[in-house]
């Protein structure tokens, strides 16, 4: 089937050809089988996709489908429920380090003049476990 033709064929269902090129193409059609064959292929396809065009969906379908396909993977993702629980922890351990810094800070600031060296002492003693000891106490699960 020459390229050209077809090229016309498939131009023809938009209603964009002269009459000299539909001439052509229909002297063509007449003689050719194959290409008989694909304008009714082509025509059954077109007919099929503007019948299933006007099927909608129904209102937030986008956002049922994204919400059904993310229920999924945490039922089927063991890692994501091991992950999530990383993330419940670290919350816990970002809030009281931020707590600690906030309270290291005010300290710093109320006794800048008068103790200095004392709480410089007292900082240096303080532990990292000390400071995070309290990110695992049972009664911070209230707060959060």
């Amino acid at each position: 089937m020459n390229k050209k033709i077809l090229d016309l064929l498939y131009r023809s269902f938009e209603n964009t050809l002269t009459p000299r090129q539909r001439e052509l193409l229909d002297s063509t059609l007449e003689r050719s089988e194959e290409l008989r064959q694909e304008q009714a292929r082509t025509t059954a396809a077109r007919q099929i996709i503007t019948e299933n065009s006007r099927v909608s969906f129904k209102p937030f379908f986008t956002e049922r489908v994204m919400r059904r396909i993310q229920d999924l993977q945490k039922k089927l993702d063991p890692a994501f429920t091991f992950f999530e629980s990383f993330v419940y922890m670290f919350r816990r351990v970002a809030f009281v380090g931020v707590i600690a810094v906030i309270v290291l800070f005010s300290v710093q600031l109320f006794y800048k003049d008068n103790e200095t060296s004392e709480i410089n002492e007292t900082i240096s003693k303080m532990t990292l476990d000390d400071v995070l000891s309290s990110a695992f106490s049972p009664s911070l699960e209230d707060i959060l």
